[in-house]
């Protein structure tokens, strides 16, 4: 979990700063964008490299390498140049694509038999991490570290990670260190089911990553402050840790799982539509609508990463294919909302844009959540 808990707040962190990140460097809103949507292009870059790394070092191995990066990443993105942050991003989005893929493929290895509870442990990790990044970033920045320390104040929480992370692993039987290794991975790209998931894994970190990256600006403009706007996103990000936690335990427990997907969607939907509503008040409302709906989708994607695979070779080589295919879906959502914004001169072409989004997420998870436990991806899937 301590692993875990570095794979959101690097990205997270960026949102509520991206205003003195702009007048700081210059960059267009789309130019910006990049520093969130820049580590999703990388997630889908880097995804199959993470599979081999696991298959070639061990999941333990890799995860530890990712640690070390993510650190030297967050420290060359704080050097204050534009230059250096789309440099430093972009190693950030690598350390993190290798632990994306490999830490559920390691807790698959672990814990196949409570894969409900644990998997909503490390959601609600995931949420929670992320959240309280982006609650931090004004407040740091305000404190005197600039936007520059205020980033670069996560690469401790990897340092400390890959301390612990190797102390552990040292300790880890060496049965295990192979496992991912072991078995013939088919195919998965020849099978319907795994798109389904892939697309329905896109289309819900099109929606996170697109309001982590803009809901702040898009408060600020409606009169919201900095801080207030980067205490929404934190609150929207909170706010998906019930759903975070109680979805993967109840979706295992089932072997279809389309009426969470639903209620997921209908949720984050209304949430968005708030956002159009004016006043503070309605806009912390909808931040929780959206956090709870999106925490159920969020949830889902990552469930189904072990649901739909019979074993750890199967869940990396899933978990590889999603994370390329729906990161690069990802990757698009900020930059898009970013140029919409631009170009129309307001927010209500980028809030319509995610709403379409959750129409799409509703229909690819609806065929995402269908199937039995465990072994699903035959030829036929």
């Amino acid at each position: 979990m301590l692993v875990a808990a570095n794979l959101r707040p690097a990205i997270s962190a960026v949102g509520p700063l991206l205003g003195d990140v702009r007048i700081s460097t210059g960059m267009s809103a789309a130019t910006a964008g990049l520093l969130t949507s820049l580590p999703l292009l990388m997630f889908a870059a880097t995804s199959q490299l993470a599979v081999f790394l696991g298959r070639l070092l061990s999941s333990e191995t890799a995860l530890l390498t990712a640690m070390v990066a993510l650190s030297v990443g967050s420290v060359v993105r704080s050097l204050g140049s534009t230059g250096a942050a789309l440099l430093g991003t972009t190693v950030i989005g690598s350390a993190i694509a290798i632990g994306n893929v490999l830490l559920p493929t390691y807790l698959k290895e672990r814990i196949d038999r409570s894969t409900g509870p644990v998997m909503g442990v490390y959601a609600a990790t995931l949420q929670a991490s992320s959240g309280i990044a982006a609650g931090l970033s004004v407040p740091l920045d305000s404190a005197g570290l600039g936007w520059q320390g205020s980033l670069g104040v996560w690469a401790i929480l990897a340092i400390v990670a890959a301390f612990v992370w190797r102390g552990y692993i040292a300790r880890a039987p060496r049965t295990v260190r192979r496992a991912v290794a072991a078995g013939a991975v088919p195919r998965i790209s020849q099978l319907r089911l795994a798109w389904s998931v892939s697309a329905f894994f896109g289309f819900q970190a099109m929606i996170f990553y697109g309001l982590v990256t803009w809901l702040p600006t898009l408060l600020g403009d409606s009169g919201m402050s900095a801080a207030g706007g980067g205490l929404a996103l934190a609150v929207m990000q909170i706010s998906s840790l019930p759903a975070s936690l109680a979805i993967p335990v109840l979706a295992a427990r089932r072997t279809d799982q389309r009426r969470f997907v639903l209620a997921g969607a209908v949720v984050c939907g209304l949430g968005l539509a708030g956002l159009a509503v004016g006043g503070s008040a309605m806009h912390i409302a909808a931040a929780v609508l959206i956090g709870l709906g999106n925490g159920t989708l969020f949830s889902l994607g990552l469930t189904f990463l072990i649901l739909r695979a019979a074993d750890a070779p199967h869940v990396a080589a899933l978990g590889g294919m999603a994370q390329t295919v729906g990161y690069l879906l990802g990757s698009a959502s900020p930059v898009a909302i970013g140029w919409l914004r631009d170009a129309t001169g307001g927010w209500s072409a980028p809030v319509l844009l995610l709403e379409v989004i959750v129409v799409a997420a509703t229909l690819t998870g609806w065929a995402a959540a269908r199937g039995q436990l465990g072994p699903v991806m035959s030829a036929t899937s």
